[in-house]
């Protein structure tokens, strides 16, 4: 669009070959006349500030203001973020497949919940992905398992159990399960995201145990290998 608006321009601003070989002889040549333009005029000054900005930057910045005065120039790549047939696609927008949770969920039943209740269950999915990749590391994992025990209750019974209820509340009474408190100034929405809310929590719990578990042995292996290379 600009390269024919340029055209455009310049044609106006010429007359056509015959008319410019009549009027030659009759017309003396103007003293000084800049013909660019407009546009070419603009894009000459805008590299010339370019270069002396850019002069400028390498001279006098940091590297953190040269990265940010640069950014606008970079060139995304033309794919999406992410992979569309891992996703699931959701009244409130697509959502990551939540694969740890496969048997308990599925996008019918997430559109139906509140927006908070699926953002926190999407965070126990990930949650519970981190802690049974890191817990299988880990070779003694028996002061774990009675955590280990209720996490796996929470995940395969409560929440199914919490969402049967609220699926039936949504059937059989859905203005009251949206508009009426029923219990601690909370509705039946805010009751089954406070739920996911305590097993997220506990999973946190969990995840610090194993946090704290590896952190040891680092200690402990650290300590082995200062006495071992002490100098006598």
């Amino acid at each position: 669009m600009v390269v024919s608006l340029t055209r455009m321009l310049t044609s106006f601003g010429q007359p056509s070959t015959e008319a410019a070989q009549k009027n030659a002889s009759e017309t003396p040549a103007p003293k000084s006349a800049d013909y660019s333009s407009p546009n070419q005029s603009a894009t000459q000054n805008n590299s010339e500030n370019n270069k002396i900005s850019n002069k400028d930057l390498s001279n006098n910045s940091t590297l953190t203001e040269r990265y940010l005065a640069n950014k606008a120039r970079y060139q995304r790549r033309g794919r999406p973020p992410f992979d569309m047939t891992t996703r699931w696609q959701l009244r409130h927008g697509h959502c990551p497949m939540m694969t740890e949770l496969i048997d308990v969920v599925d996008p019918d039943i997430l559109n139906a919940m509140p927006i908070e209740a699926v953002a926190v269950l999407d965070r126990i999915n990930g949650k519970l992905s981190r802690y049974r990749e890191w817990s299988a590391q880990i070779d003694d994992n028996h002061s774990h398992d009675e955590r280990k025990f209720v996490i796996d209750k929470l995940i395969q019974e409560s929440i199914p159990e919490a969402i049967h209820h609220y699926q039936q509340l949504q059937r059989f009474s859905p203005h009251r399960t949206k508009n009426s408190v029923v219990q601690s100034n909370m509705t039946a929405g805010d009751l089954l995201t406070d739920l996911f809310l305590q097993i997220d929590y506990e999973l946190d719990e969990l995840l610090d145990e194993l946090h704290q578990t590896v952190v040891n042995r680092l200690a402990s292996t650290h300590r082995y290998v200062k006495n071992r290379t002490k100098h006598s």
